[in-house]
């Protein structure tokens, strides 16, 4: 990845993404995603063709519908392994974000009972940061619950989810082959 767009992806996407350790980098999601792109494209050549003609059609109704150049027809299903791959896709981001917000929660956690702990070692009362800080975490631990399960909610099929979703939260930084060659050098 260039500088300039590190230097973009930065302060947008935060360390890890603009690093390039995100599930874009996946070759199952990329997998996925040409899955995906190629049961869109079936989707959309048969939505193109238009409604399938009635039963009982007449033959001026026939030229009548050619003459107007038919009309496009969205009711019709996506195919399946389309919507199962793109609910991998989500999954494997929920599981990819979910790991980084774990890593964020966790060094916020320790940070505030460190700081706890800190302040009654030197004598103070700490009563209420301590209830303000259960207050916070179970607040914290509620709205990701929410999210999370509003996000499942989302995905057509819970499955393909589930097994994105672990295998996101599994991916582990690997060092781009740059970053080896400085550390070999």
């Amino acid at each position: 990845m260039s500088s300039q767009l590190q230097r973009i992806l930065g302060p947008v996407l935060g360390a890890a993404a603009a690093s390039g350790d995100g599930p874009w980098r996946a070759r199952t999601v990329h997998l996925a995603l040409l899955v995906v792109l190629v049961g869109l494209g079936f989707w959309v050549r048969e939505a193109a063709k238009g409604p399938p003609p009635p039963t009982h059609v007449r033959a001026n109704m026939v030229a009548e519908q050619a003459a107007s150049g038919g009309s496009w027809d969205f009711t019709r299903p996506v195919p399946g392994y389309a919507r199962v791959c793109a609910s991998y896709i989500g999954g494997f981001f929920i599981g990819w974000v979910f790991r980084r917000f774990l890593r964020l929660a966790l060094a916020l956690v320790t940070l505030a009972v460190l700081l706890v702990g800190l302040g009654k070692y030197a004598g103070w009362n700490t009563s209420s940061a301590e209830t303000e800080v259960k207050e916070r975490a179970s607040w914290v631990r509620h709205e990701a619950t929410v999210a999370t399960d509003y996000l499942k909610g989302l995905l057509p099929s819970t499955s393909a989810g589930a097994v994105g979703a672990f295998l996101g939260f599994r991916r582990k930084a690997k060092p781009f082959a740059s970053e080896v060659d400085q550390q070999t050098s």
